[in-house]
């Protein structure tokens, strides 16, 4: 499984590696981080998806910006529309957004996209699932690490395996948008999905690494994201715990954790 570590924009070129989720509503508004983006990855083997930001905001930023910001760093992967728990809205505007990917972005074909289905139960969850199949066949499924609570541990990831696994022609890779933080969850997942998870995105070992109070991920407390984040400066973190931190991430996603 490949981890995408989302590191404050002071640490980006540090703490990066070749597997990139990236926020458009940030870059949008904070130069370094597209400059980053657009320039110092031209022509490297590194993958890059363009979140649309959902999570941060409760729906995706207008995606027309979303799509603005693709066109500046032609990223590998984009994710339509979502809106939070809502299954209906979310069918609808990801087709709504995927048409207009079609249309604005002129080497489309070269960029996967990823569609994360939303609910607020598994009724709904499987429907919203079922329309962006049956409407965009997107290339990745995005599960949200919130639904790990809602819904039961690997359910989604199994039912995604269920709805497509005995299509010949239609086998969708999931990325898990965002991490709960269970190191020997996410080793067993390692372990037991391997073919059908392709990586996974977190910012959990910078912030949980900041200075004042910072905390191994392995000791299993659960914070959450600092307002300011994006803004945090490398003094702002203990560079053992943070080092640290990351090596666990790494373990669990390669699935070498008891």
């Amino acid at each position: 499984m490949k981890i995408a570590p989302i590191p404050p924009t002071e640490l980006l070129g540090e703490y990066s590696t070749e597997y990139h989720l990236c926020l458009a509503h940030i870059l949008k508004a904070d130069k370094r981080q597209m400059d980053y983006y657009r320039g110092h990855l031209k022509g490297l083997e590194d993958y890059v998806i363009l979140d649309n930001g959902a999570y941060e905001l409760g729906r995706s930023m207008p995606f027309e910006h979303v799509l603005e910001v693709a066109k500046e760093i032609e990223p590998d992967e984009i994710v339509l529309p979502d809106v939070f728990l809502n299954s209906k809205e979310t069918a609808a505007e990801a087709l709504i957004g995927y048409k207009l990917f079609l249309e604005e972005i002129e080497w489309a074909a070269d960029i996967n996209v990823m569609a994360a289905p939303q609910g607020q139960n598994l009724t709904e969850w499987l429907r919203c699932l079922d329309a962006l199949i049956g409407t965009i066949h997107p290339d990745v499924i995005g599960i949200p690490i919130v639904y790990e609570k809602m819904m039961g541990r690997g359910v989604l990831i199994k039912e995604v395996m269920r709805y497509v696994g005995s299509d010949l022609y239609y086998q969708p890779e999931i990325h898990l948008l965002g991490w709960d933080g269970d190191l020997y969850k996410l080793s067993c997942y390692a372990r037991d999905f391997p073919l059908w998870i392709r990586g996974i995105d977190s910012a959990k070992p910078f912030y949980y690494s900041m200075a004042y109070n910072p905390v191994l991920l392995n000791q299993g407390c659960n914070r959450p994201r600092p307002v300011n984040y994006f803004e945090l400066l490398p003094e702002m973190l203990d560079h053992k715990v943070l080092a640290e931190n990351i090596s666990l991430f790494y373990s669990a996603a390669e699935g070498v954790l008891a």
